[in-house]
């Protein structure tokens, strides 16, 4: 009895990880690059083509970039499976996450790695990339995916911006290959687009804008209702003076995919605890943890929420005594 009321708990949570909330604007905009991604593809096998091979996907921590960019994939089959990471054999795509630590030389041995090649970093780097772009176009892949950009050129000087400019210009020049990457990450990507007009007009661009405090009420209210009510099947147990729809854009600061994650681990607190109503008191508890704020400090209890911000929950561990 008590494993089969443990499956269906987590049956309930895994349910709501399913969940991909659709925003019109943005996610017409990525299929239509995905559209354009596929078409262009095609057009230069064909000797034809435009010149834009990359797409580039900016957007905040926690804005969703690595949920849409897996929803959107799936509904292009000819890119078929993936998984983050490892390559798929016999897949057209090939998706990693760039490493915490990166340069030019470990960027390409992480794409080796993810297509099997156990290359190591003794290797020149020429060398690398001449053994990455022969297998990537050898395995037939033609869109790489990578997540977490940021890493390669965050707090990079201005000569390794230019390196990271030059190998990218490189490896969307394979001779004979179509080969396109979707580049995503935070603001700091914009520093390779910046500076080098011939990578800029070989990218698009698009950007993921953050859910605003005032007019983001009926994106939150789709939430709460798609998420908690019709998912979950739980009850709301708050009133409109509680103002929860303006606090979870605080606390998510703007960002939609983490405003989401707020309202999904508040179901999970309800779920666990065999409750049929998500309180206030639930998204606090949330806050509470992953921030690691006082009681003070917590945007869903505290009077002046307005004021507070979620970057700064632990700063009062830094005050001078």
């Amino acid at each position: 009895m008590f494993n089969t009321v443990v499956t269906a708990k987590m049956a309930r949570k895994l349910a709501l990880d399913s969940v991909f909330m659709e925003v019109k604007d943005r996610d017409q905009e990525f299929a239509w690059h995905m559209r354009k991604i596929s078409e262009n593809i095609e057009a230069r096998r064909l000797g034809g083509g435009v010149k834009q091979c990359a797409l580039v996907i900016i957007g905040a921590s926690g804005s969703g970039k690595s949920k849409l960019l897996s929803h959107h994939l799936k509904q292009f089959p000819r890119f078929g499976a993936f998984e983050c990471g490892q390559y798929v054999e016999g897949s057209r795509s090939l998706w990693i996450e760039a490493p915490g630590v990166c340069n030019t030389k470990s960027f390409a041995i992480a794409l080796l790695w993810a297509i099997g090649i156990r290359a190591r970093s003794a290797t020149p780097e020429f060398e690398l990339y001449h053994i990455l772009k022969y297998n990537l176009m050898k395995l037939g892949i033609e869109c790489v995916i990578v997540d977490e950009m940021q890493h390669v050129v965050r707090g990079a000087q201005e000569a390794k911006i230019k390196k990271v400019q030059d190998v990218l210009k490189s490896l969307l020049q394979i001779d004979d290959w179509p080969i396109h990457f979707i580049l995503a990450g935070t603001a700091d990507v914009k520093n390779f687009l910046e500076g080098d007009r011939q990578l800029a007009n070989r990218c698009r661009v698009m950007r993921l804008l953050p859910v605003p405090l005032n007019g983001g009420t009926p994106f939150v209210d789709r939430v709460i209702n798609e998420i908690l009510v019709k998912k979950a099947g739980l009850k709301i147990g708050w009133t409109n003076s509680d103002n929860v729809q303006g606090r979870l854009i605080k606390a998510s600061s703007e960002a939609m995919g983490t405003l989401i994650s707020i309202v999904r681990e508040a179901c999970f607190l309800a779920i666990d605890e065999d409750r049929d109503t998500v309180t206030v008191n639930d998204f606090a508890q949330v806050y509470r943890v992953n921030t690691g704020c006082v009681k003070n400090d917590n945007i869903f209890t505290a009077a002046a929420w307005e004021t507070l911000k979620p970057s700064k929950a632990v700063s009062d561990l830094f005050t001078s005594e």
